[in-house]
């Protein structure tokens, strides 16, 4: 299998810059570089050359090549730095790709006849990387209409565990504060400005701008608290569909900033943000709700997803101005039109991101077993909502690691009123700080006791959101059949059994007829389709009087 597509490692074309020395790769090593033999191949060796890289693609391997720039935020110009570079993109991406980063190799032997290896002068060094097929590019697959649900399920758990093991950027560093986020945003709006100048696109980015200054301001807290609490890391820091791979039915981020370590000092809920703005402008919002669904299922931590509209309108941004530095650099009409449509497509997904969706909060009702988190699971990609569920939030209070049991019974340990208290409470402050953003927002909890709905119920009102009870109901046999298959299985965060069950069911306090007006029934042993269903919810939702 060829593991390194020919475009995969293409970065976007760079503004020229002045090398602080002259070139050290020559021509005439490159030319020499393609020569099968250097490379014990038979196959012709392709080069690919990108804005700061060659790409020598030998058999079975790519070999990347850095070139010697100095563009400011990034420094290639002797060997021994782009030597500690290599090394660096070799350990930044052998987390999340191990299979496919193989080695930094040392190139000598003389420029016209190279050796790979060997002993003598080093000419220069290349990372050695498996090659892949274009096709298993993610992007490449969204584009096909084949991007498979359980690949995005996959990717969140990965990004995830890749997180939780991330290095934690000081607190003393500016890096991730709100004045280093708003520098790197008008840096980014200013050279959009500077491209874009009389031509009809300069319209929506001021207003575009105007928004992320007033969303920067009102989100100064979330972002400094963030920060605080270390959720600042060193992540992929360039986390686009055309950067992860499909290998053996595994999605696998690649290509890792290794450059700069500012540009990759960011909030994980930034990273996500990347990779959800990616996912709507190629239409798969919904996907990209699904990923954020099981991200937050697997990091134990569920705040902070307010901020999640910002980044994703910067990064939409950020990838407008790629196209527009390209629009700089070409004369050719064709050319000019496809990426001035480029720049208006990242526009119009920075403006869908930025426009206020209709508020909705919809809580789930109905005993462990009912199906409520199945349908709630699904509803999530149609509604484009954040889902917060009351077995991940608890596990989260009480430091319970994803994957560890609390063996815990009826009205034990974190299953006690206090830990439920606790966790209802928590439950509310999540999905106001959501629906502040404009987000949709689903609780996935019992809710079978009058108290716990009755406050949602006060919520909603207060914050003007329309709302919903999702009354989900089935046989008892059916009930007591799914619980027991579900903790047998142990890979859910619930670990309701029967005799949680059983607690639930002596212990319910049904709907009030107060409550009726903005309830939608569904039996979950013959479930309605999700068009159907949603069309439901939002006919019948309403804030509550």
């Amino acid at each position: 299998m060829r593991w390194i597509s020919e475009c995969s490692v293409i970065r976007p074309k760079i503004p020229s810059a002045t090398p602080t020395e002259p070139l050290a790769v020559s021509d005439t090593l490159i030319q020499a570089l393609q020569n099968p033999t250097v490379f014990g191949v038979t196959d012709p060796v392709e080069v690919l050359e990108t804005g700061i890289s060659w790409v020598l693609l030998a058999g079975e391997y790519a070999y990347k090549l850095k070139k010697p720039l100095n563009l400011g935020f990034l420094d290639y110009t002797t060997l021994e730095r782009r030597h500690r570079y290599c090394r660096e993109e070799l350990r930044r991406n052998r987390w999340l790709a191990p299979d496919l980063y193989q080695a930094v190799v040392a190139i000598t032997g003389s420029e016209s006849a190279p050796r790979i290896g060997g002993d003598g002068p080093v000419l220069e060094y290349a990372v050695q990387m498996r090659r892949f097929p274009q096709s298993s590019l993610l992007s490449q697959r969204a584009d096909q209409g084949a991007l498979a649900v359980c690949w995005l399920d996959r990717l969140g758990t990965i990004l995830a565990a890749f997180h939780r093991q991330a290095e934690v950027v000081d607190a003393d560093s500016p890096w991730g504060s709100p004045a280093h986020v708003r520098q790197w945003a008008e840096d980014n709006l200013a050279t959009l400005r500077c491209c874009l100048t009389d031509s009809p696109l300069l319209e929506p980015l001021e207003e575009l701008a105007a928004w992320s200054d007033a969303e920067l301001t009102r989100q100064e807290s979330l972002i400094m608290a963030r920060k605080r609490d270390g959720w600042i890391r060193q992540c992929h820091g360039d986390l686009h569909l055309n950067n992860v791979v499909v290998l053996e039915d595994r999605p696998v981020p690649f290509d890792a900033i290794e450059f700069n370590p500012e540009l990759s000092a960011i909030d994980v809920l930034n990273e996500l943000a990347f990779l959800m703005m990616d996912l709507d402008e190629r239409g798969y919002r919904g996907l990209g709700f699904r990923c954020l669904d099981r991200y937050l299922a697997a990091s134990a931590h569920s705040g902070g997803v307010a901020v999640i509209p910002f980044y994703a309108v910067y990064r939409a941004l950020v990838r407008a101005k790629v196209a527009a530095l390209d629009l700089r650099e070409t004369t050719d009409e064709t050319e000019r039109g496809a990426l001035l449509e480029q720049c208006s497509d990242y526009l119009a997904a920075a403006r869908h991101w930025s426009t206020p969706s209709t508020p909705l909060l919809v809580i789930t009702h109905g005993p462990a077993g009912s199906g409520k988190s199945t349908l709630a699971e699904r509803l999530l990609e149609t509604l484009e909502a954040v889902r917060f569920r009351s077995d991940v939030v608890r596990r989260e209070l009480y430091n319970l690691a994803p994957g560890v049991r609390s063996h815990a019974g009826p009205g034990e340990a974190i299953y006690n009123d206090e830990a439920s208290r606790r966790t209802y409470a928590r439950l509310r402050e999540l999905a106001a700080e959501a629906l502040g953003a404009d987000l949709p927002v689903i609780l996935d909890a019992t809710f079978l006791q009058r108290a716990e709905r009755d406050a949602v119920r006060a919520q909603a009102r207060n914050l003007g959101v329309a709302m919903i009870i999702l009354h989900c109901h089935a046989p008892e046999s059916v009930l007591r059949l799914r619980v027991r298959a579900r903790h047998a299985s142990g890979g859910d965060a619930s670990e309701a059994d029967e005799a949680i069950l059983d607690h639930q069911l002596q212990n319910a306090e049904p709907l009030g007829a107060e409550e009726l007006p903005y309830t939608v029934c569904v039996d979950t042993h013959y479930p309605p389709s999700l068009l159907t269903l949603s069309r439901r919810l939002r006919r019948r939702a309403r804030v509550p009087d």
